[in-house]
């Protein structure tokens, strides 16, 4: 079922949340969302890829790639996340729905290697989408509309 709640992230932070690890699927390959504000709710929401290209610096692919290392131990875990880093300038979706996260809680403290805000929104279960859906995104947690949830559904059923 597609969420009727969405939160717009910059690449690569969106499509790493909607990612799976390979050594457990039910969690994220970033498994917290930082954000400088708390929430109540727990739920599924849907992923939106911002259109800004903010978050695509040398800074950040080194980041990415220095945690992934040490989060795993796995060789074909590193390269996948090797071959997103290569792939976000021209292969990531930006301005566009493209998967979906459960929000499990949100807390002031994590020993997640991805804590880094005031707040982290813990998430599980990851479905990346297996096509993106251009939409324009907001800030905040926002609704998305009806008509948009039936489309993208119809879409995923017929790629299933």
């Amino acid at each position: 079922m597609i969420p009727e709640r969405a939160l717009s992230l910059w690449q690569p932070w969106a499509t790493l949340v909607v990612t799976p690890r390979l050594d457990d699927p039910t969690l994220p390959v970033k498994d917290i969302e930082n954000r400088g504000w708390w929430t109540s709710y727990r739920g599924p929401t849907m992923i939106h890829a911002g259109k800004s290209r903010g978050g695509l610096t040398p800074d950040v692919n080194s980041l990415i790639v220095g945690i992934a290392k040490r989060l795993d131990q796995d060789a074909e875990y590193y390269q996948v996340l090797e071959h997103l880093r290569q792939c976000w300038e021209g292969l990531v979706p930006f301005g566009a729905f493209i998967g979906q996260v459960d929000i499990v809680d949100c807390v002031r403290e994590s020993d997640s290697e991805w804590f880094q805000g005031q707040w982290g929104f813990v998430l599980r279960n990851p479905i990346l989408y297996k096509r993106s859906f251009e939409s324009p995104g907001r800030q905040k947690f926002f609704h998305v509309q009806p008509g948009w949830r039936a489309d993208i559904d119809r879409h995923l059923r017929a790629l299933d």
